[in-house]
């Protein structure tokens, strides 16, 4: 899972048509959103879009599922705690942060639009 392409169509996939033409949706792509999204370099960005979708890939396992994913030794804390936070998100406000790194995906990969 390390194209843009990839995540972005496990991100639509997950999200389904239904919640993109949500309220929820509409608010995930305004601008305080985009300026948030914004605000994470590359770098950042792409770290964080990998825990999101591993998350996803998590929650779509269902009860047999952990309560969170894993702790890896071979990452920083920080970014263990988050992994570990995307896990404590109810599923509407889980779904909002997936909805804004799928339209900020958008935003960086112009080119995902016409794949």
């Amino acid at each position: 899972m390390t194209s843009a392409g990839d995540q972005y169509l496990t991100l639509r996939s997950f999200l389904g048509s239904d919640f993109l033409g949500s309220d929820d949706a509409v608010e995930a792509n305004s601008e305080a959103s985009q300026q948030r999204m914004g605000r994470l370099n590359t770098q950042q960005f792409a770290v964080f879009t990998i825990d999101l979708i591993d998350e996803v890939l998590r929650r779509k396992e269902g009860r047999a599922a952990p309560l969170y994913l894993p702790a890896r030794q071979d990452f920083h804390p920080k970014r263990n705690q988050t992994r570990q936070k995307l896990a404590s998100l109810a599923t509407t406000n889980f779904k909002r942060m997936a909805c804004d790194v799928f339209f900020e995906l958008e935003r960086r990969h112009p080119n995902l639009l016409s794949e």
